[in-house]
């Protein structure tokens, strides 16, 4: 009897250590993404939405590009000119460097936002956010918030950036960087 408690009472320690590990927070509930809440974005650890959460994006001021789209925790969110409309070609080391903001839904548009979300089916099986077809992406190396390291990245990656014009975000055209 002793041995089945001190055996019950490490289970119950090595799972809390695996839910912590794994982020045990609101984050930790989007596993169709297989999302968790970690100090870099990579491939895993994409934000996601889930029902009753709020938006994946929200509309951020950057002090170089103005307003552009953003993950729910402010990091600005990219879009990959050799991608097709509603087709990522980012994956493996591309989405290491360049994970997809990943949901499993599409989530309520920010306000000023005149764009369309929708959702791609990735290769690997995940559901990534795309606006108006374009895949929405964040950038590894950007470390805060409204960061825009990633904004023309080998003359193909593109902050999602707000039309100053309209106040609406809608895609860009493939050969040039543009609002959202």
């Amino acid at each position: 009897m002793t041995r089945n408690i001190g055996i019950l009472f490490l289970l119950t320690l090595v799972g809390g250590m695996v839910i912590a590990a794994c982020g045990g927070d609101d984050y930790a509930s989007n596993t169709a993404t297989g999302a968790t809440k970690a100090s870099s974005p990579t491939a895993a650890t994409s934000p996601t939405a889930a029902a009753g959460q709020s938006s994946a994006v929200q509309v951020k001021d950057t002090s170089s590009l103005g307003k552009v789209l953003a993950a729910r925790d402010g990091m600005t969110l990219y879009t990959f000119n050799n991608d097709s409309i509603g087709k990522s070609n980012c994956s493996g080391g591309c989405a290491s460097t360049w994970p997809p903001l990943t949901v499993a839904a599409a989530p309520a548009k920010p306000e000023g936002v005149s764009g369309d979300f929708s959702l791609v089916n990735r290769d690997d099986g995940q559901k990534q956010l795309a606006i108006n077809g374009k895949p929405l992406y964040r950038y590894a190396a950007d470390k805060a918030p409204a960061d825009t390291k990633g904004e023309g990245v080998g003359g193909v990656w593109f902050a999602a950036k707000v039309s100053a014009a309209t106040g609406a975000a809608t895609p860009a055209a493939n050969s040039s960087p543009g609002g959202y």
